[in-house]
């Protein structure tokens, strides 16, 4: 039983970092926790900073510098062998930078609430090896300011820190492990509802994957280098009467590397992302390479 949580807190932290994309331009979706790879019980509590930052082309306008922070607070709690609930309370500030010009936004964003259900939990002992799947769905509520007029503050309404709206989150994560060898997957959709006002906020679809060796240096230290790939794509936001917003939406292709440092049941984690292939706001912005720290304890 021992063992089986060992790899349970390792891939349980190699899962859940949130990816926290510009919500000014309207892309990325966030991934978020994995979780079981046993039928025990066991919770977890993760604090996460994520940065993206984004470059406008001076050709479409003043050559901005956007920077969205988030300081994200998950928590996951299993309800029964299958079930788990998961809860997710983000703080962001987005800084726009124009010239010498700043402008900032900071406060409560919106709260996401999930229930998974464990649909394969296999293990061999013979092989050695696990199989994980689960299929999670939830709710993303509007507690987050929203200002629907922020555009007179000649600022996108995506640069919000909050969307205004109801959203349906639905999330597929798969593990598998060997030993000290394991992949990880997961898909992520993120519907929209309507914001004050009529607006809506694209549709937000994103899937990543990631192979990690852990290697243990004593009985309860252990690295964990890991490398990956990630892509997102957002769909453009709407006006009340259906017509796309311009310079919303948009895809990124983007390339993982980083690594875990495990003591006992306390993780840390650092992962660095590269973007290879983008097309955000009309190709007016491009995305610079994002960070992700994660601070975790599971129990």
């Amino acid at each position: 039983m021992v063992k089986k949580l060992y790899f349970l807190a390792i891939l349980g932290f190699l899962s859940v970092e949130s990816i926290m994309a510009c919500d000014a331009c309207g892309c990325g979706a966030g991934l978020t926790g994995m979780g079981l790879l046993t039928n025990y019980r066991v919770n977890s509590l993760y604090l996460g900073y994520n940065l993206a930052k984004y470059t406008g082309d001076p050709q479409f306008g003043d050559g901005s510098t956007d920077r969205f922070h988030s300081l994200d607070v998950n928590f996951r709690y299993y309800l029964s062998n299958r079930f788990t609930a998961q809860a997710s309370l983000p703080y962001r500030w987005n800084e726009r930078t124009v010239f010498e010009n700043n402008q900032q936004l900071q406060g409560l964003s919106d709260a996401q609430l999930t229930v998974g259900y464990v649909l394969l939990n296999g293990q061999s002992d013979k092989e050695n090896a696990t199989l994980f799947l689960e299929v999670t769905a939830g709710l993303q509520a509007p507690t987050g300011n929203y200002d629907p007029v922020i555009h007179e503050e000649d600022l996108p309404e995506n640069f919000n820190v909050g969307k205004g709206s109801w959203a349906f989150v639905q999330r597929n994560n798969m593990v598998f492990s060997k030993r000290y060898l394991g992949l990880v997957a997961s898909t992520n959709v993120v519907i929209n509802g309507t914001s004050t006002g009529g607006y809506r906020f694209g549709n937000q679809y994103s899937i990543q994957g990631l192979a990690y060796w852990e290697k243990r240096i004593t009985g309860t230290l252990s690295v964990i280098p890991k490398v990956g790939v990630y892509a997102e794509k957002t769909e453009k936001d709407r006006y009340a009467n259906e017509l796309s917003v311009h310079g919303t939406g948009g895809s990124g292709l983007f390339l993982s590397f980083g690594g875990n440092l495990r003591i006992d049941r306390i993780q840390l984690g650092v992962v660095l992302y590269q973007p290879v292939v983008q097309h955000y706001s009309d190709d007016e912005l491009s995305a610079n390479t994002r960070y992700s720290i994660q601070l975790g304890y599971n129990f």
